[in-house]
């Protein structure tokens, strides 16, 4: 073992987030078979150095955590400074206008007294506050279990940790919209007072929520005080509590028959608006599973360690995306990531990634950190027939047998192939 550096623990995450991107089935083919070479994981670092590193890394001091059953002990130490700092820092870098409340879940089969039984989807639970349209997630808590009792202890659990995620936007009058775990007349009573907006199902067989809609489209509604209960019969009765909606606003929606067909009904706006901002959480969670970093680990805390490390990552290209109009997807933004991570180490250069960038006239589909890097290792070979990439972008027609190794386009000998990689 030796001292890592800040440069080394930025490529050992671009391998981390390269491996997303390039899913193998145990890291020890990295070393064991010549054909994982492609993966350019051994370029960036040897296996052996990997798996010290993974078994090294910290996030936090452990001699300065409270022992357990102690006054004051934090089940998430281990990560704690982690998730503080990127709490902080989600809060100042987008603020949403209406958020959606909905768990997560961190899959780990492992032991730990934080692993929450769920039969379904074993594993921890993570409250997300995200964006309703884009699902950046704003903010969020890792479950760790009941918690001591306090001066709130007359909250359930849903209700408690709505309002601890959302204390931050108190008097900011936004929506926030959940489902029934969380929603209760409580819950949006104390919401209101401190000037937020809520809507949110609820069980139609919930005590005090009585009375039938009989026909499909038809609706009825209660109010007390600034909330307001609508209940709109579809093939099920649906109900929802807003503080947010006019009771009697009334729109029209699709809806699906039995026979397969649709036809237009009436809805309470409450529900159709309801049904409509609902996903925030469900479209991070779509972004983040699609490359997800995790790898299997005895250790607790590394299954979530990656989880973060995937949040920061798809909140990152959320932000590029609505910035910049959509001009790349989540594959290239992440190999861009792992290039510019690795800088130094052989594969990337420095300088803005080009996979986030329109390509230039005449080296369309080549970023420029693949063109103009390690132009010695960018050797002519044989190829089939095929018209010059220089050519082409000047306009001429001219057809050559000689290919880039590195690139894979087709390129004169001269002077295309020396102009290609300078310029």
């Amino acid at each position: 073992w030796y001292p890592t550096t800040v440069e080394e623990l930025k490529t050992f995450i671009a391998v981390h987030v390269l491996m997303g991107l390039c899913i193998l089935p145990q890291v020890t083919v990295l070393s064991s078979d010549p054909i994982f070479a492609a993966t350019t994981v051994p370029e960036l670092m040897s296996k052996t150095r990997f798996e010290k590193l993974t078994e090294n890394i910290h996030c936090s001091d452990n001699s300065k955590a409270v022992p357990k059953g102690q006054p004051g002990h934090d089940r998430l130490h281990k990560l704690r400074p982690l998730i503080d700092a990127l709490n902080s820092c989600l809060k100042e870098v987008y603020v949403p206008s209406r958020c959606q409340f909905e768990e997560s879940t961190v899959p780990f089969k492992g032991r730990s007294s934080g692993k929450q039984y769920m039969p379904v989807k074993r594993g921890y639970k993570v409250w997300c506050l995200a964006d309703t349209q884009t699902g950046f997630v704003s903010h969020f808590e890792i479950y760790s279990g009941k918690k001591d009792a306090s001066s709130d202890s007359f909250l359930s659990l849903g209700e408690s940790v709505v309002l601890g995620l959302c204390h931050t936007y108190n008097h900011s009058r936004r929506l926030i919209a959940f489902n029934h775990f969380f929603s209760s007349y409580r819950l949006m009573k104390t919401m209101h007072d401190r000037g937020l907006y809520a809507v949110g199902m609820v069980r139609a067989s919930r005590r005090g929520l009585t009375g039938d809609a009989e026909e499909r489209g038809e609706s009825l509604f209660r109010t007390k005080g600034c909330v307001s209960a609508v209940k709109w019969q579809d093939s099920k009765p649906v109900m929802v509590l807003s503080t947010f909606h006019n009771p009697e606003d009334i729109t029209t929606v699709r809806s699906k028959n039995r026979d397969g067909s649709s036809s237009v009904i009436t809805c309470p706006r409450a529900v159709a608006e309801y049904d409509a901002i609902m996903g925030g959480v469900d479209r991070f969670e779509k972004r983040r599973e699609r490359y997800a970093i995790g790898r299997r680990s005895a250790k607790w805390w590394h299954r979530l360690l990656y989880f973060l490390v995937d949040l920061a990552i798809v909140n990152s290209f959320i932000m590029w995306d609505c910035t910049h109009g959509g001009r790349c997807d989540q594959l290239s933004f992440r190999t861009a990531l792992v290039r510019q991570l690795a800088v130094g180490q052989g594969t990337t250069s420095r300088g803005r990634p080009s996979y986030l960038v329109k390509n230039k006239q005449g080296v369309s589909g080549v970023p420029e950190d693949v063109r103009l890097v390690q132009v010695g290792k960018h050797l002519p070979i044989k190829a089939t027939r095929r018209r010059c990439r220089e050519c082409s972008a000047k306009k001429k027609q001219t057809r050559t047998t000689v290919m880039c190794s590195q690139c894979r386009v087709p390129l004169c000998v001269t002077p295309c192939f020396q102009d290609f990689h300078s310029k």
